[in-house]
């Protein structure tokens, strides 16, 4: 068993099967379907929100993971990059 899928079981036997964010370092990762329990979307949503740039997120194998920088971002500005010039 890899070290990556070692550490996705361990977090949810702690849990008792409920998942619950990775650390790397100190930075907190999410998965696509923890944030949508957190936002309160679909899974589909959040990902369409990465693909569109308003969740930034790396993918490791077929998984997104999410900081909670990114979260944080996402949540202050709703997705929408606060630095684009306005459009005239």
């Amino acid at each position: 068993m890899t070290k990556g899928l070692k550490r996705i079981k361990m977090r949810e036997i702690l849990k008792g099967g409920e998942k619950m964010p990775i650390r790397i370092e100190r930075t907190k990762f999410y998965l696509t379907d923890e944030i949508s329990d957190i936002l309160h979307l679909t899974k589909e949503s959040v990902v369409k929100y990465i693909h569109q740039g308003r969740i930034h997120a790396i993918k490791i194998g077929s998984s997104w993971h999410i900081s909670q920088e990114s979260l944080n971002e996402f949540l202050k500005t709703g997705g929408v990059d606060r630095f684009k010039e306005v459009e005239r």
